[in-house]
């Protein structure tokens, strides 16, 4: 159980320190030029991360 916990509290600091410098990486592309669905496309890829995110550690939590 104990390494359980520790396991996911490396899983969690290393989410919540690379997931922003992701983020940041996506939302810092210059999209000029690009037809407009395909930008506000390029733009929601960050959010689905997040949610996949979220989903992957609700999934694991309810299977302890």
């Amino acid at each position: 159980m104990t390494r359980r916990i520790a396991n996911l509290t490396v899983e969690i600091l290393l989410i919540a320190l690379l997931l922003p410098i992701a983020i940041g990486q996506f939302m810092s592309v210059s999209t000029t030029g690009w037809d407009s669905n395909l930008a506000t496309l390029w733009r929601l890829i960050p959010l689905l991360a997040v949610l996949g995110v979220a989903l992957g550690f609700i999934s694991r939590l309810r299977k302890s």
